[in-house]
């Protein structure tokens, strides 16, 4: 009887993990800051035993937590199996910058905590309890391995540890019990019986097709051209930029914090999507990077990788209903306007191909989509220079050990020749950006913040739809406030 004590990894999962190199680490980094608290001492020091407590008390919710890595030998598979073992002071770290502080050496730590790859003797997941930021505020840097997300089911210790309120009760722990790790022969014998079952169950799909010719020619057609459209993807190579080349081991990360209202007015007075509005934010910032160092703008291309919600009919447990696009960034464009034009007009067309909409901000309030980064790494995206997405965290004031949660960044992995990802994250009012940055690739990362902020203040400058612009009513944009109201009666009049 084979051994049950082990899960298998997904596709997505085990692809992940083959894909991590040195300079390639497959694991996400979210630094939060969190203000006041019953964790800060008079001293500005964070309890850490009382951190550690009341994590161990909620560990019991996401079980793969106390899950390690076992490679099947001979095989070359891994499976999860029980850490018997299990340390969690090992998993939670106290750390501290320089007093007074500052956000740039919580910068500098986050791309040192980043650059790290994980142990894969252990579980793969790490959190940092930072102290000697200024403000009675601390911060915690969260880790943690791809390839366990699909397998949470979305539930990650962050999302555990929040509260709407500040009250929160410690529950009581169960003990942890860890099954007995299954031995090699038990493994063995069931990677054997799996595979040997494989042929037959091919031989079962096939003469269900052969049932049902009609619907059978129809899929095997479906099937050939994601191959093709596969295969055309992975010979295209992306463009030659500054952000692509061979990465170095070390990061650069970089933050931007921008309130969410005026770019929802804007999209909403011009007609255009939100999806469609970031983007040009972030082509602003690339626009500036390659202004700053006099890279041919006139004949730059640049292809960004977006995951964007799909229909109910594309769902599926892999993707959630998220699907790629591959989107050509108007990088080179001076003129605001025209670059959200062009940028609206590549929405449109890329929502008539896939079925998707344009949804940027994925809802992740209760969870993460599984396979979200291995989106990434199919032969799609490899023409793509860069990555970027988004995710909905919360809408309101969140809560966490009974402090205010007032920031969070989160950092995609590089893939490789791609030295720059950017992942979103709106929260209470608040667009953050985090930028993920090749050390040797990008030591200007900062011209892209720049970039996108100065683009953010120049939607005021930009006519919010094109009837607007001809007819010379208003300016549009991010509105400015007089005294906490909305400037213009004529404004207030045309919404």
């Amino acid at each position: 009887m084979a051994a049950a004590n082990y899960e298998r990894l997904s596709a997505q999962d085990l692809q992940l993990l083959v894909l991590e190199s040195p300079t390639t680490p497959m694991h996400i980094v979210s630094t939060e800051i969190y203000c006041n608290g019953p964790l800060l001492g008079e001293d500005g020091g964070v309890n850490i035993d009382a951190f550690r407590k009341h994590v161990a008390a909620i560990l019991h919710r996401v079980p793969r937590y106390r899950k390690k890595l076992k490679w099947i030998s001979y095989a070359d598979i891994p499976v999860w199996i029980d850490d018997t073992s299990f340390n969690l002071e090992y998993h939670i770290r106290h750390t501290a910058v320089p007093r007074p502080g500052s956000t740039e050496q919580l910068k500098n730590l986050t791309s040192r905590i980043l650059e790290r790859a994980l142990d894969r003797e252990r579980p793969l997941w790490e959190l940092w309890l930072v102290e000697g930021l200024p403000g009675r505020q601390y911060a915690i840097i969260s880790k943690i391995h791809h390839c366990m997300l699909s397998s949470l089911d979305g539930l990650i210790i962050n999302h555990v540890l929040m509260s709407p309120t500040p009250e929160q009760t410690l529950p009581q722990a169960p003990p942890f019990a860890p099954g007995k790790p299954p031995s090699e022969v038990s493994l063995l014998w069931d990677e054997w019986n799996r595979r040997y079952s494989q042929p037959i169950d091919a031989l079962r799909n096939a003469g269900e097709l052969l049932r049902r010719p009609r619907e059978g020619i129809g899929e095997l057609e479906k099937r050939l051209g994601a191959v093709r459209s596969s295969l055309s993807s992975m010979i295209r190579r992306p463009p030659d930029t500054p952000v692509n080349g061979e990465l170095s081991t070390h990061r650069r990360v970089e933050w931007l914090r921008l309130p969410m209202q005026p770019l929802l007015d804007f999209s909403q007075e011009g007609g255009y999507t939100l999806t469609t509005v970031l983007l040009s934010l972030l082509a602003g910032g690339i626009h500036k990077l390659f202004a700053e160092r006099q890279f041919d703008l006139k004949n730059s291309e640049f292809n960004l990788a977006v995951p964007v919600t799909g229909l109910a009919h594309t769902r599926s447990a892999a993707t959630d209903g998220i699907i790629t696009w591959v989107l050509p960034l108007p990088v080179g464009e001076s003129d605001p306007l025209a670059r959200i034009k062009r940028i609206a007009a590549e929405v449109e067309r890329l929502s008539g191909q896939s079925g998707a909409t344009p949804d940027l901000l994925v809802d992740v309030a209760a969870r993460v989509p599984a396979g979200l980064l291995s989106l990434f790494t199919t032969g799609k995206s490899s023409c793509a220079n860069s990555l970027m997405t988004g995710v909905a965290h919360a809408s309101r004031q969140m809560y966490s050990m009974g402090a205010e949660k007032a920031e969070i960044y989160t950092h995609l992995p590089l893939m490789a020749g791609t030295g720059l990802a950017t992942l979103l994250t709106s929260y209470n009012g608040k667009v953050h950006w985090a930028f993920n940055g090749d050390y040797d690739l990008l030591p200007d990362l900062g011209l892209v913040a720049q970039g996108v902020n100065e683009s953010y203040h120049g939607l005021a400058k930009i006519p919010a739809s094109k009837d607007q612009a001809a007819k010379g009513r208003g300016k549009g944009g991010v509105r400015k406030r007089r005294n906490g109201q909305r400037a213009g009666s004529r404004n207030r009049s045309r919404r």
